[in-house]
C-alpha cells in the first residue's frame, strides 16, 4: 500500500462526490481549471506535503510527518509529533486516491 500511495497527488475536484475528494497522479489528463489544484505529496521518508499550484504552476506549501493507523488512516504531524490531520483512505489504485470529505 506505501508504494502505491507515495506519489504526488492532484485534486481531480470534478470527479468529487458528496462523501469523497478524488486525487489524481500528475500523468492524468486533468481538464484546464481556473481554480488551483491541491496536491498531496507524499513520501516514502514519511514526509508529505499538502500544497496548492499556483500561477507558477509549481505547488507551494506546507510539510509534515505522516503516518499510517490501521491500513487505512493516513494521519499528519507537526514538526513536534502533534497530530494536526487525518485522512480516510476510502479507494487506493493505480493513478487513483479517494479520501473521505
Amino acid at each position: 500500500m506505501k508504494e502505491t500511495l507515495c506519489k504526488n497527488w492532484i485534486h481531480s475536484f470534478e470527479e468529487d462526490t458528496e462523501t469523497e475528494k478524488v486525487f489524481r497522479t500528475e500523468d492524468f489528463d486533468f481538464p484546464m481549471s481556473r481554480q488551483p489544484r491541491e496536491h498531496i505529496l507524499i513520501n516514502s521518508d514519511g514526509k508529505i506535503t499538502l500544497a496548492d499550484t499556483f500561477e507558477s504552476d509549481k505547488p507551494e506549501g506546507k510539510s509534515s510527518r505522516w503516518d499510517f493507523e490501521d491500513e487505512n488512516i493516513l494521519k499528519l504531524y507537526d514538526e513536534k509529533d502533534k497530530q494536526i490531520n487525518e485522512f480516510e483512505i476510502l479507494a487506493l489504485g493505480k493513478g487513483l486516491l479517494k479520501l473521505k470529505k
